[in-house]
């Protein structure tokens, strides 16, 4: 008996967007039916989308509290 494999797509976090212009997580407002939203701050579709924590590594968004509150070495 074959052993299927299962694939989950769910999602582990919250879903955010970032402005590549604005270079910030934004409010977004989708273009059309395809997976393309435009930012609602600049207006541009330079847009990815991600959960939280991939969208933080991958283009080095610092949480707000660390922008705020820099920690001194």
């Amino acid at each position: 008996m074959a052993r299927s494999a299962y694939v989950s797509n769910i999602l582990k976090g919250h879903v955010v967007y970032y402005c590549k212009d604005c270079e910030k997580i934004v409010e977004t407002k989708p273009v059309g039916r395809k997976f393309v939203y435009r930012c609602a701050v600049c207006g541009t579709k330079n847009v990815a989308f991600g959960t939280e924590k991939t969208i933080r590594a991958f283009y080095r968004v610092k949480e707000e509290e660390e922008i705020r509150n820099p920690k001194s070495e």
